[in-house]
């Protein structure tokens, strides 16, 4: 169905490179709570959420994945957030979900000098992103209240779009030219593009153009992490929020901004457990630098009101 418009194939690979969609939630009628460990990406070894933290505070780049559905992966964002603006008054977050041409009601939001309904008209957001603000609004609140700049990384739906139904060729002269430079031989990311293409019916679309428009949009973000970064008063560090596809295994987004100075840097992989889920395996793919691994736990039953009656 070529008809389909391909930022819903562009998402579609976003979401299906984290290897999982979001599981079900548990019965209403019961009460459950998220538990969480955390593993180097290395040696699959556990560690304390202070330990990982005071690890992120060392590097100048953090990313931090999400599956865009998922409530729990914002969360893990969220803690993210937290915990390094409580350690540096020199953050910035960087957000895949803001196209550049936006910066400018970006940084008005962050800065409140737009309320959020603005913000939301101005990014164009339901349109544009579409997924839903209130799982992000305490990565804002918290930019807001402590004063931290963002950045908008992503390129524009109708660049990304026009190649990859037609072409690097069919761009604007303007826009071709203002492309960061594209690094098309990645053969691990290219090879997982292709598996992701081929279990979809894409008509007529080349799959050169449909990974041209998604390594568009990877080195689109690197070039940006890595301008946020040089120049007076950048910041010392940088928190990147995106989906997993482009952070996993670190040859989207990381490695593209590292090749243009963005580095030191760390990935984190949130992921809610299912059967399938396995450290070891997860470790011996490199997936990420860390592994935050949720669980849905039955809660224990609420104690019994105590007795006040004095019998």
């Amino acid at each position: 169905m070529v008809a389909v418009d391909v930022r819903r194939f562009v998402l579609t690979l976003a979401l299906a490179t984290a290897c999982a969609t979001t599981p079900a939630a548990p019965p209403a009628d019961e009460a459950w709570t998220i538990e969480a460990t955390i593993h180097d990406g290395r040696t699959g070894e556990t560690i304390t959420r202070e330990a990982l933290f005071d690890r992120l505070a060392a590097a100048r780049v953090v990313y931090v994945a999400e599956r865009h559905d998922s409530p729990h992966d914002h969360d893990v964002q969220r803690q993210v957030l937290e915990a390094l603006a409580a350690r540096s008054s020199s953050i910035a977050i960087g957000l895949e979900m803001v196209k550049r041409p936006f910066q400018k009601w970006l940084s008005d939001y962050v800065a409140g000098r737009i309320d959020e309904d603005t913000f939301l008209e101005r990014t164009e957001w339901s349109t544009r992103w579409g997924f839903d603000f209130a799982m992000y609004r305490p990565l804002f609140e918290i930019a807001r209240a402590k004063g931290l700049r963002a950045y908008a990384l992503n390129a524009r739906d109708e660049i990304t779009r026009t190649v990859a139904r037609e072409g690097i060729d069919a761009l604007e002269e303007f826009d071709r030219e203002a492309l960061p430079d594209l690094d098309l031989e990645v053969a691990a990311h290219r090879a997982m593009v292709k598996a992701i293409f081929d279990r979809h019916d894409m008509g007529s679309m080349a799959f050169e153009d449909f990974y041209t428009a998604q390594v568009i949009w990877d080195e689109t973000m690197g070039y940006e992490v890595a301008g946020a970064l040089v120049g007076d008063g950048a910041p010392e560090q940088l928190v990147v929020f995106a989906g997993s596809g482009h952070i996993r295994y670190g040859f989207g987004i990381p490695d593209r901004a590292a090749k243009r100075g963005a580095t030191p840097h760390v990935t984190v992989l949130p992921i809610l457990e299912d059967e399938e889920t396995s450290v070891e395996a997860l470790v011996d793919e490199g997936a990420a630098d860390y592994l935050w691994i949720m669980r849905a736990v039955k809660a224990p039953p609420a104690p019994p009101p105590r007795d006040r009656s004095g019998s």
